[in-house]
């Protein structure tokens, strides 16, 4: 499988965002490439990840607390 990079003004501009909003920042690496793969030909990438109850994603049993895709969509909107 084909994985991109993230742009790096990217990254510092969501790390900028999310420490703005007063958390912890955090890199990731991450092995979703089919994510940036469907982008980075027209556009630079960076991924932000919200927390998930147990750490589980790309699952059916994937569950996210209200207030964290709240503090993703605030993260996005900085």
């Amino acid at each position: 499988n084909r994985t991109v990079p993230c742009a790096p003004w990217l990254k510092a501009q969501v790390a900028e965002a999310v420490a703005a909003e007063g958390y912890g920042v955090f890199e990731l690496p991450s092995g979703a490439g089919h994510d940036g793969m469907a982008m980075i030909d027209i556009a630079d990438v960076a991924m932000l990840f919200v927390r998930c109850r147990g750490g589980i994603s790309h699952n059916p049993a994937e569950h996210v607390e209200l207030a964290d895709a709240d503090a993703g969509a605030r993260v996005l909107l900085r």
